[in-house]
């Protein structure tokens, strides 16, 4: 599958381009990559800090033949979560690692109020992307 990408309509990569129960969507660096045209695997989740795990289940759920995305939560959510002792790499570094991975497709950041966690709000936010498959570790 292409890793290509096409330019997002706002080059501001802090305008949000989804959004839905209470969360927002953005592609870093104002990229939107082909796999987002729909039909993509779509995975979401902090990654920080990236490890084997990630790096195993990713290729595995690339190897089920779709183009995969992976958002990653925005620095407010994963700050939220991981409490204001423990250090964490920002967002757009998060992003850029995992667009550096063979499996992955694309990056998008997930941005809202750390408390807005269901999955009412994940399928709102990832509708506009008509994914092919959700997938999620076991872990």
């Amino acid at each position: 599958m292409s890793r290509s990408a096409s330019s997002a309509s706002s080059p501001s990569p802090a305008v949000p381009v989804g959004h839905g129960g209470g969360l927002t969507l953005s592609w870093p660096g104002g990229v939107v990559p082909e796999a987002a045209a729909g039909g993509a695997a779509v995975v979401t989740g902090v990654f920080d800090l990236l490890h084997v795990g990630h790096v195993r289940f990713l290729a595995e759920v690339r190897e089920r033949g779709l183009p995969l995305l992976v958002g990653v939560e925005d620095d407010r959510r994963t700050r939220g979560w991981k409490g204001p002792a423990r250090p964490f790499q920002p967002a757009e570094e998060r992003a850029e690692l995992l667009r550096a991975l063979r499996p992955v497709d694309g990056t998008f950041l997930v941005h809202g109020d750390p408390s807005v966690t269901d999955w009412t709000a994940y399928t709102a936010l990832l509708a506009p992307l008509a994914p092919g498959a959700m997938a999620w570790p076991s872990w």
